[in-house]
């Protein structure tokens, strides 16, 4: 940025931009623009939400005219590049320990912790975003966790969701119902369908069948022998399969009631 004009203006704006500033993470930011108004003896104050104010001093000879305000963000809205190395923070939870296990072994940067979504392991107005796939929605813990007019992103099954699953454990199929679910406390933001085809085979298709409500649904008869046997059958038709297994929507909600919180 050295030929950049004016010069002072893209110094500074290159020295900020070496702060990381995510919304909801000030303190950075705040520390640096203080420190830039006590070197060059300007009074400051920061008020109860984190707004810097500093006040400079009118030149010599307009001390008569009115005052020039200047206003801007301090954070930043985060996105991820993949050739760069942004460590913003991130939490994951899932009820499973070995599926956090296995995502703390694959994406070491991160934060894990073995909970569930009925009572969730994090503090009141922690995040600005939850994303909550194919777990039950519970209002109250989601307004808890969440910063007063935070976001979530909920995903929930499309019509076809798992079709090809379904198609080889049961004779009969069905299309899940897609409801419009109003959530207490939460405005509807927006909607987007995912339809994507990927493929699903031999152990992974076992392991996905494992975590589905179908693992538990299907009636393998009474006796211990037999269900053991009709189980086997299941994992042997998956792993010699291939099938669809992506249909959901995203919903993106936001939070509307403070109060909500306890707040």
């Amino acid at each position: 940025m050295n030929n950049l004009q004016p010069t002072d203006v893209f110094r500074f704006f290159s020295e900020i931009n070496k702060v990381p500033r995510p919304s909801g993470k000030s303190d950075k930011i705040n520390a640096y623009l203080t420190s830039f108004a006590n070197e060059r003896d300007l009074e400051y104050d920061i008020d109860q939400v984190g707004n810097v104010i500093i006040r400079k001093p009118a030149s010599p000879g307009m001390e008569e005219h009115p005052g020039v305000i200047l206003q801007s963000h301090t954070d930043m809205v985060c996105e991820k590049i993949n050739n760069l190395n942004f460590d913003f923070e991130l939490f994951g939870f899932d009820i499973s320990k070995e599926a956090v296990k296995s995502a703390s072994g694959k994406y070491k940067k991160y934060n894990y912790a073995v909970g569930s979504c009925f009572n969730m392991p994090f503090a009141d107005n922690s995040f600005d975003l939850a994303l909550n796939i194919f777990a039950p929605m519970v209002e109250n813990e989601m307004a808890r966790i969440l910063k007063r007019y935070g976001y979530i992103i909920y995903a929930v099954p499309g019509k076809s969701h798992l079709m090809g699953l379904k198609k080889i454990l049961y004779e009969k199929t069905y299309e899940n119902e897609e409801k419009h679910t109003e959530y207490d406390g939460f405005e509807f933001i927006d909607r987007i369908s995912v339809k994507e085809k990927i493929t699903v085979n031999g152990e992974m298709g076992v392991n996905l069948f494992k975590m589905t409500p179908y693992y538990f649904k299907t009636e393998l008869g009474a006796e211990e022998k037999i269900q053991k046997i009709e189980l086997k059958d299941c994992f042997k038709k998956i792993r010699g399969s291939s099938f669809r297994a992506t249909s959901f929507i995203l919903l993106l909600l936001r939070l509307i009631r403070p109060s909500f919180q306890g707040a």
